[in-house]
Order: C-alpha cells, then sequence, then structure tokens
C-alpha cells in the first residue's frame, strides 16, 4: 500500500500576525477609525467653513446647517 503523500503548507502571515490576529486588529482598527472621525466631525460641527464645505451638502442632514445666501 502506498502512503499518502503529506503536502505541507505554511499559514498565512503578516510579520508575526496569523490571519485571525489580523482580522481583529483590522475590526478593531476600523471601529476605532470611524468612531474617532465622527468625534472629530463633532468637536469641528461648530466652525463656519465646516459646515458649509462638509455639512451643508450631505443630502438628508445637510438642512440642519443652512447656507445663508450670499448677495
Amino acid at each position: 500500500m502506498i502512503a499518502p503523500r503529506v503536502r505541507l503548507q505554511s499559514a498565512f502571515h503578516v510579520g508575526a500576525l496569523s490571519k485571525g490576529t489580523l482580522m481583529a486588529v483590522a475590526k478593531s482598527g476600523a471601529f476605532w477609525g470611524v468612531a474617532g472621525g465622527l468625534g472629530v466631525l463633532y468637536f469641528v460641527e461648530k466652525v463656519p467653513f465646516i459646515q458649509k464645505d462638509i455639512f451643508s451638502p450631505l443630502p438628508v442632514i445637510g438642512r440642519f446647517w443652512p447656507v445663508p445666501e450670499e448677495e
């Protein structure tokens, strides 16, 4: 009887991080990145050019920051 051929494969990794660890770090990083971005937008909400350039053009919530008409 012939023994089955053993094929060794290395697991996917980047540096010392395995695939599972990389996925956990990516999810956590994405969460904290979004939370940090929303926090920054919250703190700069009262700056006039931020209201005009970023918040006013938003489709649904842009009406909360109306842009005064220039003559």
